[in-house]
């Protein structure tokens, strides 16, 4: 039905679609249910269940896949115009389906059938096949249709199968399995004509159907009924009265609601199809209408997802706006600071407006009372004119001078939501005379609204991702700086201390080639590290390997702490190397950064002179360094977080990066470090492949 399709497109492109509406309006149409029902248990979809129940169909499906149908189906029929034509009346057709589908469902609940929404589909499929036919033979069937009018269904049945060798029984049964519909709610559809002696045997859903088929064709004091009743489902006289009722009501208040028209029993069957004709032109016009607005909006709506300014997306809107009212009266309000409080007027460069709009900025406030205001808290389009009587509302100052602004009569403030956030505020502005057709094209203005709402909210989310791309590569070279600052300390504590070996030296008259040496190896090493600030973004990772000699390379290490005078230290050094130890593969920078870092931490640790001891060992293929301290320990906590780079449990200025360096570097040579700690100590073991 036309009518059906105008009131399903107009609910799917409402600001926020109410799914409860869209079922109403699904379960009153036989097509349009078994759209949605083909669509679901299609293989696309591939829900693991086979649906029966139009409305659990609809929320499994969601608004957006429904809206796309409703758009499909009406520009399908719009194109394939299949309108009432004196040989087949979408009206009558509505009225039995729908009258079928509520007897079908009185019944159910009269006999204690287990699924009610189960019969009434069955009720409002029933006759579907007499459109399979319609459609398959258009020529053919319809005069045999028109001679089934004037009968009983069962005699236009037989009339079917004589001619085509199929009737519309069959064939509605045939479409249900290719739904993939279960099985007995198929049959209920193809034996509902059967005789009676053979309905009599099959199961409840199929005897629902055919009684409630029955009902809908003849009256519930029959006596020929009654029997049926009694003989299907044990159902009484008294009982049918009460299943009859207010279902004529029933469907005449739909009908009212969807502007579709009963046929009378008092007009004969010319009248009654010309009413049913005239009807359907002017719905269908409207149904044709609301396709071309969806249609000529295609471009600039895919236009809108393309721009990439603000200034493009407002012309585009402004130009789709000239499309549907051949006028461009409106602006933009779009937030100005990161709370959302402050919305700012825009328009494109090519709006009369352009440069006039910048100052009209307004707060927007809970308890705000301008129609603007409203719009935004509420999320819903608000007109400065009551529809329904169409005198002006009472307009606070801000909207009586919006309308100054426009020079117009009245306006539409519309919100353009997204992710159910208000993305900003659409105003569109008119002449009294002009209110009519805006309300008639509220759908378009909606669904502009929306695809408006998704390019202002694609334009903040790119630009978000660009200023947190820049934090990114900010944080990143603020990590690497203060990584290289942290291992520059190393060497330069070094250095401070051998300043203080050659002052010594110097005033004693002793030899400081061997101190020279090693300032010289220090001051390379600081060379090394400040190279990796050229290229702040870019980590080194190259760092060549080779086999060393771990007992020399760590005596070595451990002679730049020993060296120092003894009342600098706070801790007593001792090295312990195995000398089964082999040579490891090994990066001779990286074993000083993680010496030297654990030393430290160790150091650090201790507020009294302790010990820290250093071993080397043999394990299977690996060699093992551990370095082992007698201080308070690491807490459970801080073990689990130890490595993570800024974390510290260290102050004045600590940059957390020591032990997080010590993994990196272990793990590029291939190996690995455990820790273990008490409240007696501390043990570290660096495990490095041997050279084989």
């Amino acid at each position: 039905m036309p009518q059906v399709l105008v009131q399903l497109i107009d609910i799917c492109h409402a600001q926020e679609i109410d799914l409860q509406q869209v079922i109403q309006v699904v379960t009153k149409d036989a097509p349009l249910s078994a759209k949605v029902l083909q669509l679901v248990n299609s293989a696309f979809i591939g829900s693991r269940k086979n649906f029966t129940d139009v409305a659990q169909a609809i929320v499994f499906l969601g608004a957006d896949v429904i809206k796309n149908l409703a758009i499909s189906v009406s520009v399908q029929q719009v194109f394939r115009r299949v309108e009432t034509n004196g040989l087949l009346s979408l009206d009558r057709f509505w009225h039995h389906s729908f009258q079928t589908a509520l007897l079908a469902q009185n019944i159910a609940q009269t006999t204690s059938f287990p699924s009610t929404s189960e019969a009434y589909l069955a009720g409002l499929l029933h006759d579907i096949g007499k459109l399979i036919l319609w459609m398959a033979f258009p020529g053919q069937y319809a005069p045999l249709l028109l001679k089934g009018v004037r009968c009983h269904d069962a005699r236009l049945a037989f009339l079917e199968q004589e001619r085509f060798e199929i009737d519309h029984c069959e064939a509605g049964g045939w479409l249900c399995d290719q739904w993939q519909l279960p099985s007995i709610l198929s049959d209920a559809v193809r034996y509902h004509h059967h005789p009676v002696e053979e309905v009599a045997q099959a199961l409840p859903l199929t005897k629902i159907i055919a009684l409630a088929d029955l009902l809908s064709h003849g009256d519930p004091h029959d006596r020929d009924i009654i029997d049926t009743a009694g003989r299907l489902l044990h159902i009484t006289s008294s009982q049918l009265e009460i299943i009859t009722l207010d279902v004529e009501e029933q469907v005449t208040l739909i009908a009212d609601e969807f502007n579709i028209r009963i046929p009378s029993s008092t007009k004969s069957s010319m009248e009654k199809d010309k009413e049913s004709e005239e009807v359907h032109k002017q719905v269908s016009l409207g149904l044709i209408n609301r396709v071309r607005d969806i249609s000529q909006l295609t471009g600039p709506l895919e236009e809108l997802l393309k721009v990439e300014t603000r200034d493009q997306m407002m012309l585009v809107i402004e130009q789709s706006l000239k499309i549907l009212f051949n006028e461009s009266n409106c602006l933009f309000f779009t937030w100005s600071n990161h709370d959302n409080t402050l919305l700012q007027g825009q328009v494109s460069p090519k709006n009369h407006l352009f440069g006039t709009v910048d100052q009209f900025t307004f707060k927007v406030t809970p308890e705000g009372s301008s129609l603007l205001e409203r719009a935004v808290s509420k999320k819903n389009l608000i007109h400065s004119f009551n529809s329904s009587d169409e005198q002006p509302r009472k307009l606070s100052l801000l909207d009586q001078q919006l309308l100054h602004l426009f020079n117009k009569d009245v306006f539409s403030a519309v919100p353009m939501v997204y992710n159910n956030e208000v993305q900003g505020l659409l105003i569109i502005a008119f002449q009294q005379e002009d209110q009519k057709r805006f309300l008639s094209q509220l759908t378009p203005v909606h669904i502009l609204a929306q695809h408006a709402a998704i390019a202002l909210y694609l334009e903040q989310l790119h630009l978000r991702q660009a200023e947190q791309l820049v934090q990114e590569r900010i944080n990143a070279a603020s990590q690497l700086a203060k990584k290289v600052a942290h291992e520059i300390n190393n060497p330069v504590a070094i250095l401070k201390n051998y300043t203080q070996i050659l002052k010594i030296k110097s005033q004693s008259g002793e030899a400081i080639d061997a101190e020279l040496v090693i300032i010289d190896e220090e001051l390379t090493r600081i060379g090394s590290l400040t190279e990796q600030l050229q290229d702040l973004a870019t980590e080194q990772t190259d760092r060549h390997v080779k086999p060393i000699e771990i007992n020399t390379l760590l005596a070595n290490i451990l002679h730049l702490y020993t060296a120092y005078p003894a009342n600098k230290h706070s801790a007593e050094i001792l090295f312990t190397p195995d000398e089964a130890t082999p040579m490891v593969i090994a990066n001779e920078d990286s074993i000083r950064q993680i010496m030297m870092n654990l030393i430290n931490n160790a150091m650090d640790a201790m507020s009294e002179k302790g010990t820290i001891e250093v071993t080397t060992a043999k394990v299977a293929d690996k060699a093992i360094i551990t370095v082992a301290d007698n201080g308070p320990g690491i807490s459970e906590q801080a073990q689990q977080e130890m490595y993570t780079p800024g974390y510290t449990t260290k102050h004045n200025g600590h940059s957390g990066l020591g032990l997080a360096i010590i993994k990196k570097l272990t793990e590029e040579m291939g190996g690995s470090i455990m820790c273990q700690s008490s409240h007696q100590g501390t043990t570290f073991s660096i495990s490095l492949p041997i050279n084989k």
